[in-house]
């Protein structure tokens, strides 16, 4: 058995997200166990406002969000989400998150390991789309927030 405790101290940057993000996000790996090299846990810390650039994961991805208030887009839909929430992104799904311009937001992230994760250029208007996302979330003044 393992166990792990998440916290922000143990998080740093990681080289892969590197000019993949707007803001400041950090990671915290858990579990490195080489007998499992297929499948990546990892506890994703965003200060308020930072965001992923679009990206897809090949084989899929598994969100629980652990505190604050995040958002989840994807070319169909931007959901909101909060503590206790799980979120499945289907394998090859372009998406982005990140946390809301007011409040961090962590997440326990579960995904493939290796080449799984590819930044999309295909949605190289990423600084529109958040800014139609700053939009859509001072609609939301008062919701969920």
């Amino acid at each position: 058995m393992l166990i792990e405790h998440p916290t922000h101290e143990y998080a740093g940057p990681r080289a892969d997200l590197m000019g993949n993000t707007v803001g400041e996000i950090r990671v915290q790996r858990l579990f490195d166990d080489p007998a499992d090299p297929g499948r990546t846990w990892l506890v994703v810390y965003c200060e308020p406002g930072a965001r992923t650039w679009p990206h897809v994961h090949r084989s899929g991805q598994v969100l629980h969000v652990l505190s604050g208030l995040g958002v989840i887009v994807t070319s169909g839909e931007r959901r909101i989400v909060t503590p206790g929430d799980i979120v499945r992104v289907r394998p090859g799904m372009w998406h982005w998150h990140g946390a809301l311009s007011r409040r961090p937001f962590c997440h326990l992230a579960v995904q493939g390991g290796g080449s799984d994760l590819v930044w999309s250029e295909e949605h190289a208007d990423f600084p529109a789309l958040a800014s139609e996302f700053a939009e859509f979330e001072r609609s939301l003044d008062g919701e969920r927030l």
